[in-house]
């Protein structure tokens, strides 16, 4: 009886142990169509898990259909960027090459720096949004003791 519940236990948990594994499959692709096969072995292996995953919804949680920029950087696949951004600068020797790839990756986060500094508060943008909206509904609440 102890070892059919130990057996039960382990493939749980071998169970969940896939599903984990091919979820960050779903959420680090950089493609549509590999996020998409994997979502739907998800949906095969455990369906439920498949419509929580959705409902959630997969643009928040996916970098193959995020809308936008994630910290600071589209999500797309890595060696693609560079490739188009060095497209000259791959015919220079490697000691070019490095300095010019030093130079860029310089450039960004001065660029980042300098972006983040023109602000007056030490909040981002979208934390200081929220922090405008909760004193504005604060405003409405009534103390009472």
């Amino acid at each position: 009886m102890v070892m059919v519940m130990v057996m039960v236990m382990v493939m749980v948990w071998v169970w969940v142990y896939v599903l984990v594994m091919i979820y960050k499959l779903v959420a680090y692709s950089y493609r549509t169509e590999v996020c998409d096969k994997y979502l739907t072995k998800i949906s095969n292996i455990h369906h439920p898990a498949f419509d929580y995953l959705v409902d959630v919804g997969v643009e928040r949680w996916s970098f193959a259909y995020c809308p936008e920029k994630r910290y600071g950087f589209m999500m797309m696949n890595i060696a693609e960027a560079i490739n188009a951004i060095a497209k000259e600068a791959q015919k220079l020797p490697i000691t070019t090459l490095m300095e010019f790839f030093r130079d860029l990756i310089q450039k960004s986060f001065h660029d980042r720096r300098k972006a983040a500094n023109k602000g007056s508060s030490i909040l981002t943008d979208l934390a200081l949004e929220h922090r405008k909206n909760n004193q504005e509904k604060s405003q409405l609440y009534s103390v009472t003791y």
